[in-house]
């Protein structure tokens, strides 16, 4: 089980990204966690940068992307494989 913690919070909203638990989404039932952009800093222009930017981080073996990675693929494997694609595709156009 992979614990995500308030300081790995802190650490990946200064990054301009961070996992959140969507409520009240047409797409997804409520209590799923995203990986997402932080809205509040405009790093990322949308979740799918932001993606590809934690999806490279972690194959730098960056320890938080690792952690972001691994807590997602526990708690919604589906969006996992949605970075997995976004971030495979986004290094081979690079």
């Amino acid at each position: 089980m992979v614990n995500w913690t308030n300081r790995d919070d802190e650490q990946s909203l200064d990054q301009g990204w961070g996992l959140f638990t969507v409520y009240g989404s047409e797409y997804v039932k409520d209590g799923t966690v995203q990986l997402q952009k932080y809205d509040e800093d405009e790093v990322f222009k949308d979740d799918m940068e932001a993606w590809s930017f934690v999806w490279k981080q972690a194959s730098q073996r960056d320890k938080l992307a690792v952690k972001a990675l691994q807590f997602v693929l526990e708690y919604n494997p589906k969006e996992y494989s949605e970075i997995q694609q976004t971030g495979e595709d986004h290094h081979e156009t690079a």
